[in-house]
Order: C-alpha cells, then structure tokens, then sequence
C-alpha cells in the first residue's frame, strides 16, 4: 500500500519516473521449492540470482526499493513499482510446491512473501538433518532396477542435512548419531535432546557433553532400581530357603515311595507283596478301626495286626485278640503264626495311622502307587 501524502505530484514524474517497469525474460530451470524435500539453501540462491538478473532483487532485500515510493507524489513510479513487485512475488509463488504456494496467496509484497518462505524453511532446525541424515542410514539397498534411484534419494537427504541453514558441524554430527543410537527405553532422554537441540542458539550451542550427562544422570537412577529390585528378590528367596521342605509322613522302606509304610506295602518284599490295592487299604482301614478302640477305652477286644508269610512266600496280615496270644505257635492249613507277645513294641498300631484324613491320604497314594506300578 502506497504511503499517504498531501504534497503535490513531481513533474518529472510524469516524463521520466525514477522507476521502470521490468521483465523476467527467462524460466527457472531449478526444482520447486518444497519443505518435504528440503531446498530451501539451493532454491533462494537460485531465484535471488533469476531476480538480480532482471532488475528485481531489491524487492526481496532490506533496501529502499524493497518499499513503494508516494503514490501521490509519484504516480507512475508507483505504479511501475507496484507492476515489478507483482512479477516478482509471481515468480517465487510459481516456483513453489503446493503448500509454500498457498502461504504467500494473501501476502501483498514479495518481500512479505520471502520472508514468510524463508521463516518456513529456517524453521526446521537440527531435528529436520537428524531426520534426514537417520532414514538415510537407515537405508539397505537390494540389487534391482531401482539401486540407481534409491542411492540418488540417499545422496539427495544428506546433502540437504548438510546444506540446511547452520549446516552440520563436528559438534552436531556427534548430537545427530548419539538421536540415532539411542535405543528401547531412551524415549524421554531423546525428547529432551531434541528440544535442547532445537533451542539451541550460535551463542548458545548444544553440546554433546550435555548428552553424557544425561545419560550419567539417568544411570544413577538405573542403578538405584536394580539395588531396590534386588533387595526384594533377595528376600523372596531368603523366605522360601527358610521355608522347610514338605515332607510325606508315610516313607516305605521296601519300595522306597512315599504313600505308604512298608507293612502295606504290596510289592516284592513288602508287607503285603502279591496282595492288591483294595486289599492293603482295608488292612490299613483296620488297623485304625483297632486304634481308635483302645484309645477310646471301648469294651472292644483288642485287636493286633500280624504279618506273616506261608511256605510259598505269599505274605499274609492277621488281626488277633491280644488276650489271645499266647507263647505257642498256633498252626492252621495256610499259616504259620510266631509267639506273640502283646508287650513287643513291634505289634503296636503304626503311629502314622492316628487320625482318618491321614489314612485317607495314604488310600489315595496307594492308588498313585498302584496306577505306577501297572505302568511300570
């Protein structure tokens, strides 16, 4: 828009106005401009260049002509400025991509537009190069028709890391790789790195001691857990050492199982070898019958359990009367019964069988051991 002005207009300006009208006479021959690809450095160089050429630079520079003159005073310059500056604003919105051209639709100068193009590509900093520099190296190139093309694109995003305002230093290059190496868990610390990356001033550098530090500082708190978290596992197993073992309270001496004594044991050399499962539970179930008769002080006869072999070696077990047993032996058809003497420790009832949960689990071992010895 023309400044206001109540002087009167200069006559000269009407035979011979200080400013003309001028043409771009050729065509770009660059890419267009376009913030996915990054061409920001080798688009401006070329169309400042395209505009100097034909007379229009200073409409993108901070000069005196980058100003229009007093539309009042003088009309004509004003007019022939204002005819230059809409070529030179249409020859940087022509040579732009889709998104860049849509920002300078409602810019009325083309140094407003300029400056609005070059805040939109300064802006993407350090994170835009690591981006660049990470998918690049990221690449694995097969041998196919499409080799020539995918090295070229590799080519392509480094050099434009590289030709980004600032360019990649030592000092970034180092930053860069560490955004790339850090792996799984270091989510948070990569976040902060790139916001102090993206802060980050000429004056006031981001440097990758920074980064070390960081990572001492998150180490600390590594450590501080692996202590708490051994701690704890030391304890869960400092309680189950302590725990003591679960142990069976019937252990047979014969077959060495648990789920039975040897006295009812119904394998070789067992109490009650050749016998079943079924008949060695019912002994056992007798047993305690007798057990808790004496305890209780019932008139019931006391009954003790014998075993014994016959002359085929077929084992044998016998409930007989105490009050019965006398020092003879007492002779039947199937059996041979030794002198008892109802003192002998021998013929007490098994202290294992003292209540009937503790028979009713041996009965169910029983039949564990029966079902093991058909196996095997």
């Amino acid at each position: 828009m023309a400044p206001s002005s109540t002087s009167s207009p200069d006559p000269n300006d009407a035979i011979k106005p200080y400013i003309t009208t001028q043409r771009i006479s050729f065509t770009f021959t660059g890419d267009a401009l376009d913030k996915t690809v990054g061409n920001w450095k080798i688009w401006s160089s070329n169309i400042r260049d395209d505009l100097d050429m034909s007379g229009l630079g200073s409409h993108i520079d901070d000069a005196p002509l980058s100003t229009p003159p007093d539309a009042a005073t003088h009309p004509n310059a004003f007019r022939n400025w204002t005819t230059n500056d809409r070529a030179a604003r249409a020859y940087m919105k022509r040579n732009c991509a889709t998104v860049e051209s849509d920002i300078l639709e409602n810019l009325a100068t083309a140094r407003e537009c300029w400056k609005a193009l070059q805040t939109l590509h300064l802006d993407e900093g350090p994170i835009k190069q690591v981006n660049l520099i990470q998918n690049a190296l990221a690449q694995r190139i097969a041998r196919d028709k499409e080799q020539v093309t995918k090295v070229r694109q590799v080519r392509k995003d480094i050099r434009r890391a590289f030709r980004m305002p600032g360019g990649i230093t030592e000092e970034m290059f180092v930053n860069i790789t560490c955004l790339i190496v850090l792996g799984a868990g270091h989510d948070h610390l990569r976040t902060m790195i790139q916001r102090d990356m993206q802060a980050a001033t000429s004056t006031n550098p981001f440097l990758s001691e920074q980064i070390i530090s960081y990572l001492e500082q998150d180490l600390q708190l590594l450590e501080g857990d692996e202590q708490r978290n051994g701690t704890a596992g030391q304890a869960v197993a400092l309680a189950t050492q302590s725990a003591p073992p679960k142990t069976s309270k019937f252990n047979c001496s014969n077959c060495k199982k648990t789920s039975h004594t040897a006295e009812y044991c119904v394998r070789s050399g067992g109490g009650m070898a050749g016998k079943s499962i079924a008949e060695s539970m019912a002994a056992r179930r007798k047993a305690l019958d007798a057990a808790k008769t004496t305890s209780s002080g019932g008139s019931a006869k006391q009954k003790i359990p014998v075993t014994f072999k016959d002359t085929e070696g077929r084992a044998y077990i016998a409930h007989i009367d105490a009050e019965t047993v006398t020092s003879n032996a007492a002779r039947t058809e199937h059996m041979t019964l030794s002198a008892i003497d109802t003192s002998d420790p021998s013929f007490e009832v098994p202290k294992e069988l003292t209540t009937l949960e503790e028979v009713e689990h041996a009965e169910y071992e029983g039949w564990l051991t029966c079902v093991d010895r058909q196996l095997g």
